[in-house]
Formats: structure tokens, C-alpha cells, sequence
């Protein structure tokens, strides 16, 4: 989806234990940075991106800047 700009972690919620909670949206500072790659990009370029942006994983884009899908660590390695 386009204005995708993070992702939350379980981890980053854990510690989110009181029911009152539940119901208020997630605070941003909880929200990591989401890579982004290109959808050409060779995986070693990719590889390298996601580290240097301290992410797991990283929105994929055409040239034109529309995400084109979704590339995990876990799946490069």
C-alpha cells in the first residue's frame, strides 16, 4: 500500500499490558523505519540496505515509486 512508511514489531508492544490500551492507536515511536529497496535491486544491494537502515524487512518500489511487494531478511538469507 502506498504511504506505508513503518512497521511494528511485537516486541515493540510487549510491554503494552493494560487494557486501557488496547483500544488507543499504537504510538508512533513504537513504529520502526521501513527500508526501502528497489524492485530491480540485486539481492546483495538489497542485503546491504536493510542493516545500514536498521530493518528486517523493506517495501519493494518500481521506478515510478508504487510498491511492488515486500522483501524479508529472513528471506535473503
Amino acid at each position: 500500500p502506498e504511504g506505508v512508511v513503518g512497521y511494528l514489531h511485537l516486541k515493540g508492544v510487549l510491554d503494552l499490558s493494560s487494557e486501557a490500551v488496547f483500544h488507543r492507536p499504537v504510538p508512533s515511536g513504537r513504529l520502526r523505519r521501513l527500508a526501502t529497496v528497489p524492485h530491480e535491486a540485486d539481492l546483495e544491494d538489497a542485503l546491504a540496505a536493510l542493516p545500514t537502515a536498521g530493518a528486517h524487512l523493506a517495501r519493494c518500489v518500481d521506478a515510478g515509486g508504487a510498491t511492488t511487494g515486500v522483501l524479508f531478511l529472513e528471506d535473503i538469507i
